[in-house]
C-alpha cells in the first residue's frame, strides 16, 4: 500500500476585470506538506497602450500573502505577482478539509474594478492522534509544574518524529517511543514550568519529521494557570466626560493596587476595589486608544492591561443622519476592529462596504483623522468600498485606535478603527513588583526579535539572561535606591514598582 502523503493542492483561478491586464497562467497548482510554506508566481502583462498602475492589492485571508515586483507596468511590459501560502496557520484535519482564499488587485482606473485570484486549498492528513491533535492542560494551581501528553501514529508505519520545539519559553518538550495497539508510535510530553505566568497561556509545538514532503507538524498548546487576582480586561468604550469603573478583587483576600499608569489625555484614580477613568479636559475629541496599566501586589499577575477606546461625546450619532441620506453599512456595526495578532510586518486590513439606496446622496470625501491608518476608496453608482489598512511601524504594539471620517451632503460620520497588535518582542508578565520578600523577579521575552533584542534597563540590574527556543528568561533585581522604572526590549516595555 503506498504511503499516504499530506498534500496541499492549490488551485488559482484568475478573474479578469481590466481588459488591458493579462494574468498568466490562469491556473496554478502547488503541493505542500503541512507545516510548510510554498508560493506560486503569476505574470501580469500590460497589453494596452498606456501604463497600468496597481496602487492596492491584498489577500482575502491571513494564511496567504502577496508581493508585487513593481506597482507600475508600462505598455507591453510585465510584472510578477507572488502568492505565498502558509499551512502552519491551519489546524491538522482528521482526514481532509478545504478552504477558499484569494487576492484582489486594483488598478488606477476605478471604472475597471479589480482583478481577483481565488485559491482553492485542500489539506489532507495521514497522522492520527490520541486523544486529539493538540496538547491541553487542565487548570493549574499557581507555582506548580504540570505535564500533558499526546500520542502520534501513522497507518503506514512509524511517525518518524525527529524533534519537538515549543514556541514559548515556559514549555519544554520530550519525545518517547511507545506502542498503540501493537503499532509503533511516539508520545509527545509537554511540561509547563512552575514559574509560567498566570491566566490563559497559548502557544504551539512544531514537530520535525524525516519525510521530505511533510517536514513539519504544528500542534496547539493551551493551558490556564489559575490567578488569585480577578480583574476584567474587556474593552472600555469611553465618551468624553463620562466616568467608567474597573473592579478588581482577589480570591485569597483583598487585592492591593500599587499604581495606575495612563496617557496624559486620561484621568484615573482608585477607590474601594475599583479604578475609575475619565477623559482629561485637554482631550481633543479624536478617537484614541490606550491601555491602562494596573500594577498590583500580586506575584502571579503584577500588571493588568485594560484597553480604552475614547471618542468625543455623540460621535456615533451622525450614523443615523447618514442612514437617512440613503446609506447602509456592512458590517452593520459601522466600526472596524481586529483581534490581537502579529503579522510579521504585513499590513492589517479591514473592509467596510457602504450601500446607497436610490435616494442616497453621493459620498464626497473619505479621509482618516491622524494618519495611523491608510485608506483607498472606489466609488460606484450605488456602492462605495473603503479599505482601511494599518502598517506596523517601528515599535507599534498594544491597543491602537484611529477614526475614519466619511462626509456626504454636509453630514459627517466618524468610524472608529481599533484593535490590539502584538509587538515583535513581548514580555510576560507585563509588569513587575519588587519587595523585601521578593527582591528578584523573573521576566520572559518572546516574539520574532526576542533573542536579538537589546535591553534598556532603568532602575534594574540584570542577574541572568537565559536564551531558549522561542524566547529568553531574564532574572532581574532593583538597583537601589530606585522605587520605580522600566525595562525596554524592542517593542516591549515593562514597568516595575517597589512595594513599601
Amino acid at each position: 500500500m503506498p504511503r499516504q502523503l499530506l498534500l496541499l493542492s492549490l488551485l488559482a483561478l484568475c478573474v479578469q476585470a481590466d481588459p488591458e491586464l493579462r494574468i498568466s497562467p490562469d491556473t496554478a497548482h502547488l503541493v505542500l506538506g503541512h507545516g510548510s510554506v510554498g508560493q506560486v508566481e503569476f505574470v501580469l502583462e500590460n497589453t494596452g497602450t498606456t501604463s497600468v498602475e496597481l496602487p492596492l492589492f491584498y489577500t482575502l485571508c491571513e494564511c496567504s500573502f502577496a508581493s508585487l515586483s513593481r506597482s507600475e507596468i508600462p505598455p507591453g511590459e510585465t510584472a510578477s505577482l507572488t502568492l505565498r501560502y502558509d499551512t502552519r496557520s491551519k489546524r491538522l484535519p482528521e482526514v481532509q478539509e478545504s478552504y477558499l482564499t484569494g487576492a484582489r488587485l486594483y488598478s488606477d482606473r476605478p471604472e475597471a474594478g479589480f482583478s481577483a485570484l481565488y485559491l482553492d486549498v485542500s489539506i489532507t492528513n495521514s497522522y492520527r492522534f490520541l486523544p486529539f491533535p493538540g496538547v491541553i492542560f487542565r487548570t493549574i494551581e499557581p507555582g506548580t509544574e504540570a505535564t500533558s501528553s499526546v500520542t502520534l501514529f501513522r497507518d503506514e508505519g512509524a511517525p518518524e518524529i525527529l524533534e519537538a520545539r515549543a514556541d514559548q519559553p515556559w514549555f519544554s518538550t520530550a519525545l518517547v517511543e511507545v506502542e498503540v495497539e501493537g503499532r509503533p508510535a511516539v508520545r509527545l510530553d509537554v511540561t509547563l514550568d512552575a514559574d509560567a505566568p498566570a491566566g490563559r497561556i497559548g502557544g504551539r509545538v512544531e514537530l520535525s519529521t524525516s519525510l521530505a514532503d511533510q517536514p513539519r507538524l504544528v500542534l496547539p498548546l493551551i493551558a490556564r494557570r489559575q490567578p488569585a487576582l480577578q480583574c476584567p480586561t474587556s474593552l472600555l468604550r469611553l465618551e468624553a466626560g463620562d466616568t467608567l469603573a474597573v473592579p478588581f478583587y482577589s480570591n485569597g483576600g483583598e487585592a492591593e493596587l500599587l499604581e495606575v499608569r495612563a496617557p496624559e489625555w486620561l484621568r484615573v484614580w482608585a477607590g474601594s476595589g475599583r479604578v475609575y477613568v475619565t477623559t482629561d479636559p485637554s482631550y481633543d475629541g479624536l478617537t484614541r486608544g490606550a491601555q491602562l496599566q494596573l500594577l498590583f501586589d500580586d506575584p502571579d499577575m503584577p500588571c493588568v492591561l485594560v484597553p480604552v477606546l475614547a471618542r468625543e461625546r455623540g460621535a456615533g450619532a451622525a450614523r443615523a443622519q447618514l442612514e437617512q441620506l440613503g446609506w447602509r453599512f456592512d458590517p452593520v456595526s459601522a466600526e472596524l476592529s481586529f483581534a490581537r495578532q502579529r503579522r510579521d510586518g504585513y499590513p492589517l486590513r479591514r473592509h467596510l462596504e457602504l450601500y446607497r439606496l436610490e435616494a442616497g446622496a453621493p459620498v464626497d470625501v473619505m479621509q482618516l483623522s491622524d494618519g495611523v491608518f491608510a485608506s483607498h476608496t472606489y466609488l460606484g453608482n450605488q456602492r462605495a468600498t473603503l479599505v482601511i489598512s494599518y502598517e506596523p511601524r517601528g515599535l507599534a504594539a498594544g491597543f491602537v485606535a484611529a477614526e475614519c471620517r466619511i462626509e456626504t451632503a454636509g453630514q459627517s460620520f466618524r468610524l472608529p478603527v481599533f484593535g490590539e497588535l502584538e509587538g515583535r518582542v513581548e514580555a510576560v508578565p507585563g509588569g513587575l513588583v519588587f519587595s523585601a520578600a521578593n527582591p528578584e523577579q523573573v521576566l520572559f521575552l518572546r516574539g520574532l526579535d526576542a533573542l536579538a533584542a537589546e535591553l534598556e534597563l532603568s532602575g534594574l540590574e540584570l542577574l541572568s539572561d537565559e536564551r531558549r527556543d522561542g524566547g529568553r528568561k531574564l532574572v532581574l533585581r532593583v538597583a537601589t535606591p530606585a522605587t520605580r522604572g522600566s525595562l525596554r526590549a524592542g517593542s516591549a516595555e515593562v514597568p516595575f514598582v517597589v512595594r513599601p
